[in-house]
């Protein structure tokens, strides 16, 4: 008899504990702002408000006591040959995650700088453009990144053509080109 009373205080107590949280913050893209390098000599660089591919509209990122997420919505989704490239800047390091396509096949790599770009073995390390629902998402454990205490973060959508590229810089406010913006510190949950 004790041990189930022992074991349903437990459950009881598990049940009243506060949930983990996360530390979240969103932003909202300005809309037509997507950034076209064609290729040439000299390539010519350009905003084209009319260009929907790939166009980021909304990011919502949640730094859970586990994991680092982010998640994108975008006016129109992104063929295979795109690119959804995040830099982390923290207590622990900078590290760039990113997800692209080599054939069919979605390609995840995380790199760490130490002396250069190095790349980190990481299971846990999970990213998805949905091309038919206009979002998309990346999602990194923070043991991959030694366990972090505070992280900023930058996000791009880059798509390639033959001919030209086309490169979204989510949190850009003005300004053009391929300098990485960054999100205000976010603190683990």
């Amino acid at each position: 008899m004790r041990p189930l009373i022992t074991s349903l205080a437990t459950l009881l107590l598990l049940a009243l504990a506060p949930a983990a949280h996360a530390e979240t913050w969103s932003h909202t893209d300005t809309a037509g702002d997507v950034f076209v390098v064609e290729y040439g000599d000299p390539p010519v660089e350009y905003y084209e408000p009319a260009q929907e591919r790939g166009d980021i509209t909304d990011v919502n990122a949640a730094f859970r006591p586990k994991r680092f997420l982010v998640e994108i919505d975008l006016r129109q989704g992104v063929q295979r040959n795109a690119i959804l490239a995040m830099g982390l800047k923290g207590d622990t390091g900078r590290w760039h995650a990113s997800l692209s396509y080599q054939g069919k096949h979605p390609h995840l790599q995380l790199d760490h700088w130490k002396n250069g770009w190095n790349n980190v073995f990481c299971p846990g390390l999970r990213a998805e453009l949905l091309k038919q629902e206009d979002r998309g998402w990346i999602s990194v454990p923070n043991n991959c990144l030694d366990d972090p205490r505070k992280l900023r973060f930058s996000l791009r959508v880059v798509t390639f053509t033959q001919d030209h590229n086309t490169n979204d810089e989510a949190l850009r406010e003005g300004g053009k080109g391929y300098r990485e913006w960054y999100s205000p510190v976010l603190r683990r949950g």
